[in-house]
C-alpha cells in the first residue's frame, strides 16, 4: 500500500509481519469484491464507510485484476469532501428556493387582492404597491447574490463593499413586522 492508501485506511503496520489488509480494514464487501474480481476478472466497485477520529469517511473502492498472474489492484478515493459538498449544495438550493418563494408569495397575495378589489381605496392600493416594490427589490437582491455566488464558485474574485448593518436590520424588521404582528 502506498502512503496515501495507508493514511486513508489508517493502516498501522506494513511489511511482512503486519496483519493482513482484511484484518486491519473492517469491510466485508472488500473480501467479496476481491473474490469476485479474481473469479470473473471484472472490476468490482463499491463504497465503504470508515471511522476517522470524530468524523466518518466515505471511500470509493475499485478492485481490478490487471494481469494474468491473478494479482489485484485496489484503488481508493476519499469521497467524504465530495459528499459533504453535495449535501451543502442540496441545502443551499432548498434555502434559496424558500427565500425566493417568500417574496413571490407576498407579491402574488397583493396582486390577487388588488385584482379582486378593483374599488380598493387609493391609500390601501399605494401601501400594497409599496410592499410589492420592496418584495421585488428583495427578489432582485437575491438574484444578484446568486449570480455573485456563481461567479465566486467559478473563481472570479469579488471585492466587498462597506455595509450598514443597522439599515439592513431595520429593513428586515420592517419587512417582517406584519408577520410578527400576526
Amino acid at each position: 500500500a502506498n502512503a496515501g492508501a495507508r493514511s486513508l485506511l489508517g493502516l498501522r503496520l506494513t511489511g511482512q509481519d503486519a496483519p493482513s489488509l482484511m484484518e486491519q480494514v473492517d469491510w466485508p464487501q472488500l473480501e467479496a469484491a476481491l473474490f469476485e474480481a479474481r473469479r470473473s476478472r471484472v472490476a468490482q466497485v463499491f463504497e465503504a464507510a470508515r471511522s476517522a477520529g470524530d468524523q466518518g469517511q466515505l471511500v470509493a473502492v475499485a478492485v481490478s485484476v490487471p494481469g494474468k498472474d491473478g494479482g489485484v489492484v485496489i484503488v481508493l478515493r476519499d469521497q467524504s469532501r465530495l459528499r459533504q459538498l453535495e449535501s451543502l449544495r442540496r441545502d443551499f438550493v432548498a434555502n434559496v428556493s424558500h427565500e425566493l418563494k417568500t417574496p413571490l408569495a407576498a407579491i402574488q397575495g397583493f396582486v390577487e387582492t388588488m385584482i379582486d378589489d378593483p374599488d380598493m381605496p387609493d391609500g390601501t392600493r399605494a401601501r400594497f404597491l409599496e410592499r410589492m416594490h420592496r418584495q421585488v427589490q428583495r427578489l432582485a437582491t437575491l438574484v444578484t447574490d446568486l449570480l455573485t455566488l456563481s461567479r465566486l464558485d467559478e473563481g472570479a474574485a469579488e471585492h466587498g463593499e462597506p455595509c450598514d448593518v443597522t439599515s439592513v436590520a431595520r429593513e428586515v424588521v420592517r419587512d417582517l413586522m406584519s408577520f410578527a404582528e400576526q
